[in-house]
C-alpha cells in the first residue's frame, strides 16, 4: 500500500512526507515559497509542494519542433544524452525565471557541433564572463581592430573588410590556450581592447560574427577575454572618433542586440552609428585629409620628404594628446619601416620620435602625422653617438652592414595638409 502523503510545523520548519516515499523533507520558514507550500499542503497537493520546493527538480520542457535539447525532471538532455554545463544552468534559471531562451538553446546547439570537447566544456564560461552578445541564431558577436586600410595589425596581410568572410584550415589553428600569441584568426571582448591599448580614438574596430563551432582556443592571458578561431564573417566596423566610445558602442550592442534580428545585417561606420544614435563630432571627421597609410610628399628643412601619414590631429587637440590618441597606428607604420629596413622590431631596438614641437601646442586644424621615412641606425644605442638621419631610398646604407645590434628610430612630424602630396600606388 502507497505511503500517503503527511506534514508537521516544527518551530521555524516545516518536515514533509511525500506519497511513496519514506523519508521526510525539512522545510525552514525561511524557503522563499514558505507560504504558497502551506496553502498548497492544505489541499493536499504534493505535487505543486515538491515544484515549489525544488523547481529545478521538477522541471521539464520541451523546446519546439526539431530542437536537439529538452529538460526532464530537472535535467537537460541533448540528442538525449544528459548535459551539465553552465549553459545547461544558466538555461534552467531563465526558463525558471520565465524569461526566453530560444537563442541559448541554439547557442547549446551549436556549440555542440564544435569537435573540441574542451571547447564544449569552456565556451560559456568565456562569453558570459566577457558578456558577449548572442545573436538570436545562436552565434557570438566580438569584436577586433584592424589597421585603417583593413589588414590585420599584426601581419599585415589578412585583410577583413565589411561583409566578408574570413576563414583558415581550423588545423592551422593553435588550440595550445597556454600559448597566449600564436597562430589564427583572433578576436576579442571589448575588456581586451581596453586592457590591452588596442583601439584608441580613429581605431578602426570591425564587429565580427563567429559561429560557436569555430572557436578553438580562450588564450590564458588578459584574464581569458580574447579567442583564437578558424573562420568569422565582419558584419560592422565602427570607427572610434571620441574617447571611450568604443565602450559605449559595445553597451549598445549589447541592449540592441534585438533589432539585429535573426541575422546581424551589414553595417559601415556610418550605418552602425545611425543604428546605435552615434553622433560623430565634426572636429573628429578626417575623412576629407589622406587616410592611414597613404604615402606622401612634404617640406621638412628646405628639402623634399617622403612619408607615411599615420594619424591625424584635430581642431584644438594638443599634439601629444594626438600621438597618445594615435599610438597604434603610429606604432604599426614604425613597425612596418623598420621591417622594410630588414630589422626586426621584436628582437632589436626599435622606437620612434616625434618633431620637435611644443607638445602642448594645440592646432587649430586639422592636420596630419606623417612619419619621415628615414631611419638612424648604428651598431649600438648611445646617446650622441647615434648614426645620423639616412633617406630611406636606392642610394641608403645597408643597416645590415653595421655590427651588432641594428636599431631603428623613425621620425614624426605635425604636417598641415594642403603641404603634402599623395603619391599614387
Amino acid at each position: 500500500m502507497a505511503q500517503e502523503g503527511w506534514f508537521l510545523i516544527r518551530g521555524s520548519s516545516l518536515a514533509v512526507g511525500f506519497p511513496g516515499r519514506s523519508v521526510p523533507t525539512t522545510i525552514p520558514a525561511s524557503h522563499p515559497s514558505y507560504s504558497e507550500i502551506l496553502l498548497a499542503l492544505e489541499v493536499e497537493d504534493y505535487a505543486r509542494v515538491e515544484q515549489l520546493v525544488d523547481p529545478v527538480r521538477s522541471l521539464s520542457v520541451e523546446f519546439g519542433e526539431g530542437s536537439r535539447v529538452v529538460i526532464r525532471e530537472g535535467q537537460l538532455y541533448f540528442d538525449g544524452a544528459r548535459v551539465n554545463s553552465r549553459l545547461t544552468k544558466a538555461i534552467m534559471r531563465m526558463v525558471l525565471r520565465g524569461e526566453s531562451v530560444a537563442k541559448f538553446v541554439r547557442l547549446l546547439e551549436n556549440i555542440m557541433e564544435n569537435p573540441d570537447s574542451r571547447a564544449i566544456g569552456e565556451l560559456y564560461g568565456f562569453i558570459e564572463a566577457n558578456q558577449l552578445p548572442v545573436t538570436a541564431d545562436g552565434q557570438v558577436l566580438a569584436y577586433k581592430v584592424t589597421r585603417s586600410d583593413g589588414y590585420d595589425l599584426h601581419s599585415g596581410t589578412v585583410h577583413y573588410p565589411l561583409g566578408a568572410v574570413v576563414e583558415m584550415p581550423r588545423d592551422e589553428v593553435d588550440p595550445d590556450p597556454e600559448r597566449t600569441c600564436s597562430r589564427g584568426l583572433h578576436a576579442c571582448s571589448m575588456r581586451y581592447l581596453a586592457d590591452s591599448g588596442f583601439g584608441g580614438q580613429q581605431a578602426r574596430c570591425v564587429l565580427v560574427k563567429i559561429h560557436p563551432r569555430d572557436f578553438v582556443a580562450v588564450p590564458r592571458d588578459y584574464n581569458e577575454s580574447k579567442a583564437r578561431v578558424c573562420r568569422m564573417q565582419v558584419v560592422g566596423e565602427f570607427i572610434e572618433g571620441e574617447r571611450g566610445e568604443l565602450a559605449r558602442f559595445d553597451e549598445r550592442i549589447r541592449k540592441s542586440l534585438e533589432a539585429f534580428g535573426e541575422s546581424v545585417r551589414l553595417m559601415g561606420d556610418a550605418d552602425m552609428r545611425e543604428f546605435l544614435g552615434f553622433e560623430r563630432k565634426a572636429g573628429l571627421d578626417f575623412s576629407h585629409l589622406p587616410g592611414v597609410g597613404a604615402e606622401v610628399m612634404f617640406a621638412r628643412e628646405g628639402r623634399a620628404r617622403r612619408g607615411l601619414v599615420c594619424g591625424h590631429v584635430a581642431p584644438d587637440e594638443s599634439i601629444a594628446g594626438a600621438l597618445r590618441r594615435c599610438r597604434q597606428s603610429v606604432a604599426s607604420a614604425v613597425a612596418d619601416a623598420a621591417e622594410a629596413l630588414g630589422i626586426d622590431p621584436e628582437d632589436d631596438y626599435v622606437a620612434y620620435a616625434a618633431d620637435p614641437v611644443d607638445g602642448r601646442e594645440r592646432s587649430v586644424k586639422s592636420r596630419l602625422l606623417v612619419l619621415d621615412r628615414v631611419c638612424r641606425h648604428g651598431d649600438a644605442f648611445d646617446g650622441e653617438e647615434q648614426a645620423g638621419l639616412i633617406p630611406l631610398d636606392e642610394d641608403s646604407d645597408d643597416p645590415d652592414a653595421f655590427l651588432g645590434c641594428p636599431w631603428y628610430q623613425g621620425v614624426v612630424h605635425v604636417v598641415d595638409a594642403e603641404m603634402v602630396d599623395v603619391l599614387d600606388d
